[in-house]
């Protein structure tokens, strides 16, 4: 117990409460009895004098404070696991694996055309780079690092923001010269549109107009199940899509694509994010610090 009346072992089985739903559900993954996780939540809503979770016959789930405490429970968490291997790499180095996932097109589109440059001032380190798919359990897949375009919802991911994106509403040169003339997001509604139908279809374009956000519902054109499909055809003329700039700059530099009301593109933070419970070697963190700069460098 330290001097805050608040330890580990009652911080983390409040943790497995948020996380798996119910207290027995936290019972049975921490191996504990019910009895003794509902004690444990008690102490802690006693010592901090607020209530951390409501229940009900149906789920549990945290109130304000108890998300905030729950939040700060992971960074103590990551806190801890950072300074134990930076203990350790001091005694085996910064070599060894990365494991990095990105949306699709984030990496032939941005990251790996300026992973040498990392790549040759960590020689010890190799990497590896896989899509990341929508919800996926970044713990169980083994990531280090997860590179998110919007800020991530999934409870177990602890975040970074390491930069800046912004929207943006692209087809080809052809089907661009039908609609080179308008001049406000309205003027999109019967626009043809290119819809990447992962998780849910996204049929709405968001748009910033004077500094209120507008949407826009398009005539549904093309639907597809992956981002490169939707980045072809919308090349192809088939209609707009909705993408975001760093995912398409190349394209627009080489004229493949056209950019239409970019005025109106709506800002888009670019997170890191890492597994909770998971120790972070210092080469993840030299990573994350370089793609950091490399996304400053781009803004």
């Amino acid at each position: 117990m330290g001097n805050d009346g608040i330890n580990v072992s009652l911080m983390r089985q409040y943790v497995a409460v948020i996380e798996q739903g119910s207290f027995s559900a936290a019972a049975r993954k921490l191996g504990v009895g019910q009895p003794a996780i509902s004690k444990a939540v008690a102490r802690l809503e006693d010592h901090l004098g607020v209530r951390l979770v409501l229940r009900s016959t149906r789920a549990t789930r945290p109130t304000d404070a108890g998300r905030r405490f729950y939040e700060g429970c992971l960074e103590v968490f990551e806190a801890v696991a950072t300074a134990s291997q930076a203990a350790r790499d001091e005694a085996v180095g910064s070599g060894g694996a990365i494991r990095v996932f990105a949306p699709e097109l984030f990496g032939p589109a941005f990251l790996v055309p300026k992973l040498k440059g990392f790549l040759t001032g960590n020689p010890l380190v190799s990497l590896s780079l896989s899509t990341l798919s929508e919800g996926m359990d970044l713990v169980s897949q083994g990531a280090d690092v997860a590179i998110f375009i919007g800020r991530p919802t999934q409870p177990d991911v602890i975040v970074r923001k390491v930069g800046m994106t912004r929207s943006a509403l692209v087809c080809g040169p052809d089907l661009a010269l039908r609609w080179a003339d308008a001049i406000a997001p309205q003027d999109l509604m019967a626009a043809p549109a290119v819809v990447c139908s992962q998780g849910q279809p996204r049929l709405r374009w968001s748009f910033q107009d004077g500094g209120a956000k507008v949407a826009v519902r398009p005539e549904q054109n093309i639907t597809v199940d992956s981002d490169s499909v939707a980045l072809s055809a919308a090349a192809c003329g088939h209609g707009l899509w909705m993408t975001t700039r760093l995912m398409v700059a190349e394209d627009l530099t080489a004229g493949r694509l056209c950019e239409i009301l970019p005025r109106a593109a709506v800002p888009m933070p670019v997170y890191l994010g890492f597994a909770a419970g998971r120790t972070r070697p210092a080469r993840v963190d030299a990573f994350a610090q370089w793609l950091g700069e490399e996304l400053i460098a781009e803004g």
